[in-house]
């Protein structure tokens, strides 16, 4: 075959492909997940928060006052005997840690959560994180106190296939949001 001719089934490859992608894309986004609960329950991923919530045990530690503002420090550890399926609930119910919630408003501040029992992938021998640290803060913006998110940042420690070292970090810092106000006139007539 010449270079042309490779070419051409190349680019015929990669067009099956993407037609592919899109139809599963499409497909995906025809089915709706089922929705249960209420308004109040929000998905986080393709679970509800009453879910991921309902994975671990909580206490109420201490209060103690962050920037001026009284808080309350949560502990939270997984739930014994609760079964998982798949990698990701696996990794959600080895997390423990420290919740900090204001008080005033009942907002999230800040989270420390760590690793309580390593995580293999593939039984370990494509991965195995024995160690990992999630660290979420967030920060009021303008008068209002809304809350939003500042830094997020993972730490990984372990292994990658059996022997290679895995030491990985992400940190996302979000910061210079801008607000802005819109004034609208609204007219409403009883008749």
């Amino acid at each position: 075959a010449t270079g042309s001719e490779k070419q051409a089934v190349a680019d015929e490859d990669a067009k099956a492909k993407r037609k592919r992608i899109e139809r599963r894309a499409a497909e995906k986004a025809r089915t709706t997940p089922a929705v249960s609960g209420d308004e109040e329950d929000p998905f986080i991923g393709a679970r509800r928060l009453s879910d991921l919530l309902a994975r671990y045990d909580y206490r109420i530690q201490r209060e103690e006052v962050v920037d001026g503002r009284p808080c309350y420090v949560i502990r939270f550890s997984p739930r014994r005997g609760l079964k998982t399926s798949g990698l990701a609930e696996h990794a959600l119910s080895s997390l423990a840690g420290e919740i900090v919630v204001d008080a005033a408003d009942y907002q999230i501040r800040r989270v420390d959560a760590f690793l309580v029992q390593p995580v293999k992938v593939a039984g370990g021998l494509a991965a195995r994180v024995d160690d990992a640290v999630v660290k979420y803060q967030a920060a009021p913006m303008g008068p209002a106190h809304r809350w939003f998110p500042c830094v997020v940042d993972l730490r990984l420690h372990g292994k990658k296939a059996l022997f290679l070292a895995l030491d990985v970090g992400y940190r996302y810092e979000f910061s210079n949001f801008k607000t802005f106000r819109v004034d609208t006139e609204t007219a409403a007539s009883t008749q």
